[in-house]
């Protein structure tokens, strides 16, 4: 189970974080649409983990759990910014 997390990690690390701007730059020159798909990259992220574990199914779990967790994270943070704008704001001086 940890090792599905850290495969979700990772993709999410992959995917949106400012340090690996540099690495999803580099990989989208030569598949453009591999860092913007969790789908996709969740399975070549679970490549090198399913080869640790002597488990050949394991990049397509990997794939799937790192999508619902994708999934998950934007519908909590749509939930969230459509809240933020429903509250009041006070006026700044």
């Amino acid at each position: 189970m940890h090792e599905l997390l850290a495969s979700a990690g990772l993709t999410a690390i992959l995917m949106y974080g400012k340090p690996t701007q540099t690495i999803r730059d580099g990989i989208a020159r030569f598949f453009p649409f591999l860092p913007k798909c969790a789908l996709c990259l969740g399975f070549w992220v679970g490549v090198p983990i399913g080869l640790y574990l002597k488990d050949p199914f394991f990049p397509f779990s990997a794939s799937a759990f790192s999508w619902g967790f994708d999934a998950a994270v934007n519908a909590m943070r749509e939930v969230y910014l459509e809240k933020s704008d429903s509250i009041p704001k006070f006026p700044r001086f």
